[in-house]
């Protein structure tokens, strides 16, 4: 795998920000432990880091963000090339859908959402390895 760091966003039960997780070389196995452990409210997005820099503000730009949690995911990132992307289905309705519940919430468009964890798993999955989008979703380009 090419990801060289996992941060954990956490909250407590009033929805406050506390020191985040990070895991520096995470396995598989951890990312996959921690988007399933995702819940929307006190751990609502998860942050797979190609480089080491510290990021204090969460503006790492070679990253793939993970949102959301109880069947509700919204990914997007920027890839080992420096294009920033989110997840998008243009099949789907301008809906907005609360996808993170606490502190500054985040509420994308259905369009933007995915329901199965599977696939959530598949795309960082191939992220982890490849540093890039995964091909068989849909993407659209960040401006």
């Amino acid at each position: 795998m090419i990801v060289k760091c996992l941060v954990v966003a956490r909250y407590d039960s009033n929805g406050v920000e506390i020191e985040p997780l990070i895991i520096q070389k995470p396995s598989w196995k951890q990312i996959k432990q921690h988007i399933e452990k995702l819940d929307a409210f006190s751990f609502p997005i998860i942050r797979l880091r190609l480089n080491n820099y510290e990021d204090p503000d969460w503006e790492d730009l070679e990253a793939l963000d993970i949102i959301g949690g109880k069947g509700k995911y919204a990914i997007f990132g920027q890839d080992i090339n420096k294009v920033g992307k989110h997840l998008y289905n243009p099949n789907e309705s301008e809906e907005r859908i609360l996808v993170w519940e606490s502190d500054q919430g985040y509420e994308p468009t259905r369009r933007e959402i995915l329901t199965d964890i599977k696939d959530v798993l598949n795309i960082t999955q191939f992220y982890a390895k490849k540093g890039k989008f995964h091909p068989k979703y849909g993407w659209k380009e960040i401006k």
